[in-house]
């Protein structure tokens, strides 16, 4: 089959990124499996640097195809995605995709339960990228890889219950976010704003996401900064998420949340199993029925949940 040139192949790569990044997730997977192939080829067939460059692009479309398998629910094949991306950032020899692609793959770890493992392959990507020089003010990706892994560290330590570690990694990653300013290497929007971000998902899942999003509340962040209605959606989620900790008192402002998150990334939100139960129990526990929560239930298919007190 015909192989489009090099060029063409990265133009569209990047537009497939910049898809998944806006939450277009139809229109990023239409061509993909032909720029997938096109890719591999031209890493075969094509000369030294430009086979270095078709890698890198590679190792990018894999994480267009990592994005689409994990936010359509398909978590397993969104690991062999990430692993076949960084397969590829080695053999171009970019550390800094490699730093990336790893924190895709223990992302999925994650979601298969395998915490353990994942909290090994960040601490050993941790530590290879940590012996490379520092970075340059014009090169920050290094850096960046560097701080979404101590974030993700954060999130496995949290999990783990290991506050410490936690306040760790965390200090890491915003300690490398002033030094970079807002980023957005591979799409992963690091930088101050998303490690404040970042945060607020942290403490939902310690359980303190109330007081988090009270702070969040008095000192907002800038969600224009992220400019991807992926990451600002995502961020009304932990919010929703953060208010429903609040047993009842602060549902309002939950369904508020989850109803922006919704609009904004529909597909993602609806195949995300967190994100079903918390329609539920804010249903279950509402005294009334506002539309905001009518609508929630419509358009994830949540039937509901029996008489509330107080109906009649």
């Amino acid at each position: 089959m015909p192989v489009r040139p090099l060029r063409e192949l990265a133009q569209a790569t990047a537009l497939a990124h910049a898809r998944i990044d806006d939450v277009q997730y139809g229109m990023a997977a239409r061509g993909l499996a032909e720029l997938l192939i096109g890719l591999h080829v031209r890493a075969v067939m094509s000369s030294s640097e430009e086979r270095m460059a078709a890698l890198a692009r590679l190792a990018e479309a894999c994480k267009v195809a990592y994005v689409l398998a994990k936010r359509t629910g398909q978590i397993e094949l969104a690991g062999i995605a990430a692993q076949r991306g960084l397969d590829a950032a080695r053999l171009a020899e970019r550390p800094d995709l490699v730093g990336m692609l790893e924190m895709s793959r223990t992302s999925t770890l994650i979601g298969l339960g395998a915490r353990r493992r994942a909290a090994v392959v960040c601490g050993e990507t941790l530590r290879e990228l940590s012996a490379l020089p520092g970075p340059k003010p014009d090169d920050t990706r290094i850096a960046e890889a560097c701080g979404m892994l101590h974030l993700t560290t954060a999130l496995i330590a949290t999990r783990d219950g290991r506050h410490g570690d936690v306040t760790t990694h965390l200090a890491e990653a915003g300690s490398l976010a002033a030094y970079t300013g807002e980023r957005n290497h591979m799409r992963y929007h690091f930088g101050p704003t998303n490690v404040a971000a970042w945060e607020l998902g942290l403490a939902v899942e310690a359980g303190t996401g109330p007081d988090a999003a009270q702070r969040l509340a008095a000192d907002p962040i800038d969600l224009s900064v992220f400019d991807s209605k992926g990451r600002v959606a995502y961020v009304h989620f932990d919010l929703a998420r953060a208010w429903a900790q609040a047993e009842g008192a602060r549902d309002a402002e939950a369904i508020r949340h989850l109803d922006a998150a919704d609009r904004m990334a529909p597909v993602r939100l609806r195949n995300d199993p967190i994100a079903r139960d918390l329609v539920v129990i804010l249903d279950r526990r509402a005294q009334r029925r506002p539309w905001e929560l009518d609508s929630l239930r419509n358009r994830f298919g949540i039937g509901g949940q029996g008489k509330r007190s107080g109906d009649n």
